[in-house]
């Protein structure tokens, strides 16, 4: 159903993400099925992690170059550096938003963390995107932290 309802806009949100931040290593933390990934021409390798198997298995089919990582995006057990980190459309399910961007933004060089508008104040979001060296882009329905 997800895919149905949401797979065109992600899709939209990661071309223009990837495009952006261009990393050969990815990690996406919130993968879900993967379906934003279904019409990119993707040459990356990505570490994708959902707390869903079920999920993170149509995302195995979908993305060749996936490592899947069954585990909570509010800490995920990685300590690699990775070119890109995206969190896209997933953050408002992590217990502590500012905690977990913290924690997301010392994986990568270049980092995408959109979060939906109707969630979270925009004050409250450039104070912490601020705090971490991120700048706010409007991304359709979403606000997106972008540090590149």
């Amino acid at each position: 159903a997800y895919d149905t309802l949401y797979g065109d806009i992600q899709g939209l949100k990661y071309s223009y993400i990837i495009q952006k931040l261009n990393g050969k290593n990815i990690l996406d933390v919130g993968i879900g099925t993967g379906v934003a990934y279904e019409n990119l021409n993707l040459n990356s390798y990505v570490v994708g992690v959902d707390l869903s198997f079920r999920s993170l298995i149509k995302a195995r089919e979908r993305i060749k170059s996936l490592d899947p990582v069954l585990a909570d995006g509010n800490d995920p057990p990685l300590r690699d550096v990775f070119d890109t980190v995206l969190c896209i459309s997933s953050i408002h399910h992590f217990n502590d938003f500012e905690k977990s961007i913290e924690r997301l933004s010392i994986l990568g060089n270049r980092v995408a963390i959109s979060i939906m508008k109707k969630l979270y104040e925009y004050d409250e979001l450039k104070r912490v995107a601020d705090k971490n060296l991120f700048k706010i882009e409007d991304l359709w329905d979403d606000y997106c932290l972008i540090r590149d």
